[in-house]
Formats: structure tokens, sequence, C-alpha cells
């Protein structure tokens, strides 16, 4: 069972990334459409929304490719992690695995509030959450210690409020510098 465990548990380590790599694909494909036509939607949606606002979602594909870059560093030093403990816990993978899950409901939560498409959200149904069920079943089967549906809807929530928070706060402060009278 020892060795079963092991090639469970490093199937689901190199298969991260991969999953990253199609979910963040199509992210950095539609990111130069998205960012032309963004601002628009979010201003009919959300009629009041500051200009300052509604433009930082003017995204091209270069600023997109920069960010999935440095996610995928990120995701390469818990890939590494996950490799070097595959033994045991599987070091930082677990938390890593959760915030992939949590990360394609912030997708949906974002194309729902617009009511469109949004980047990354067809993969989502298509990659995210059938490989996020897999990795689950998998380590739990391999007998690493996973977090339960519960936690992770809970990390998912918990997720989604700071994401949903902190554009609040964003919006927040680029009103409150809007209002105030030029010096």
């Amino acid at each position: 069972m020892r060795d079963q465990g092991r090639r469970l548990r490093a199937a689901v380590v190199l298969t991260f990334p991969l999953a990253f790599a199609l979910h963040d694909l199509e992210e950095v494909l539609a990111a130069g459409a998205w960012g032309r036509r963004a601002p628009a939607l979010v201003r009919q949606r959300f009629p009041g929304v500051p200009d300052r606002v509604a433009d930082a979602t003017a995204v091209t594909t270069g600023q997109m490719a920069v960010a999935v870059g440095l996610v995928g560093a990120g995701v390469a030093v818990v890939t590494r992690s996950g490799w070097r403990h595959r033994d045991g816990d599987l070091g930082l993978l677990p938390a890593a695995l959760a915030a992939f899950a949590a990360h394609g409901v912030t997708h949906l939560l974002g194309s729902a509030a617009l009511r469109a498409y949004t980047p990354g959200v067809l993969t989502v149904p298509l990659v995210v959450a059938p490989w996020s069920a897999w990795a689950g079943w998998t380590l739990r089967r391999s007998g690493t210690r996973v977090p339960a549906p519960g936690e992770l809807l809970g990390a998912a929530a918990a997720t989604a409020a700071l994401v949903v928070g902190g554009q609040a706060v964003g919006a927040a402060v680029v009103r409150h510098r809007a209002d105030r009278p030029e010096r």
C-alpha cells in the first residue's frame, strides 16, 4: 500500500502544474479581447462605478502573462515541495490545491456578477473542478489527509470574500481620491 500511496501522491503532484497551465492558458489567450471590452461591461453592469475602477479592468495580454508567470513560479515551488514530501504530507501542496479550487470559485462569482464571460471561467468546469475533485479523491485514497469538502468550501468562501472585500476597499479608496478636490 505504501508504494501505491506514493504513486498516487506523485500523480497528483505531477499533474498540478498541467492543470494550472491549462487553466491559465485560457486566461492569457482571452485577456486582450477581455481587456478591450471589460471597462464598458463593468460600467454597464455597475453604473455608479468610478472610472478608475472600470479602467483597471482593461488588462492586456502582456499583463496577464506576467501575472500568470508570477503565479506559475509559485506553482513550481509548491510542486517541488510536494515532490520532496510525497512520502508524507506533500508539504505546501494541499494548501495550494485548496487555493486552486477556491480560485475557480472566484472565476464563477466574477462571471455571475458581470453576467458575462470572464477569462478563465470556461476552464473551471472543464479543468479546475474535475481535476480538484480527482486530486482530493486520489490523495484521500493514498492515505494523505486533505481538507474535507466542507473545509474546501470554507476556503473558497474565504478566498472569495477576500477578493471581493479587496476589490470593495480598492474601489472605496479610488472613489475617495476621485472625490477629493485637486490641489
